[in-house]
């Protein structure tokens, strides 16, 4: 697993130089063309929901809930097959953490991000404030 982490941190940090119209996918890292309605080639689509594919990609305010309620704020995602790991410090010290109640919100501030089972995901939303 950390080896998987480590190559795709150095195929990412390595220039690609590909034509403008092309990019990775952040699901797979396959090569694929721009469309401005996708954030991933058409596997991931089908794997992934469009918000943490947005946010493998962009930098930007994005939430999960977890099937069992907990309401998670990140900033940025990373795939990683049948997880997802949350980027989730920037988001704590910009936004509230958690359910407005306070309930089922993590217990540790998780500086370098959470580990997500992706079938523990009940939805994803891009800018959850509506921004």
């Amino acid at each position: 697993m950390i080896e998987d982490t480590m190559a795709a941190f150095e195929a990412e940090a390595k220039p690609d130089n590909l034509p403008p119209e092309w990019k990775r996918c952040p699901g797979c890292g396959r090569v694929m063309e721009i469309a401005w309605h996708r954030w991933g080639c058409a596997e991931c689509i089908r794997r992934y929901p469009e918000p943490l594919l947005k946010a493998a990609s962009d930098l930007y305010d994005y939430a999960v809930g977890l099937k069992d309620g907990t309401v998670i704020r990140f900033t940025k995602a990373t795939l990683q097959g049948d997880y997802v790991l949350l980027d989730v410090a920037d988001a704590q010290r910009a936004f509230p953490f958690g359910r407005p109640d306070g309930r089922h919100t993590l217990p540790y501030p998780c500086r370098r991000g959470v580990a997500v089972r992706l079938d523990c995901i009940a939805w994803a939303v891009d800018a959850p404030e509506g921004h």
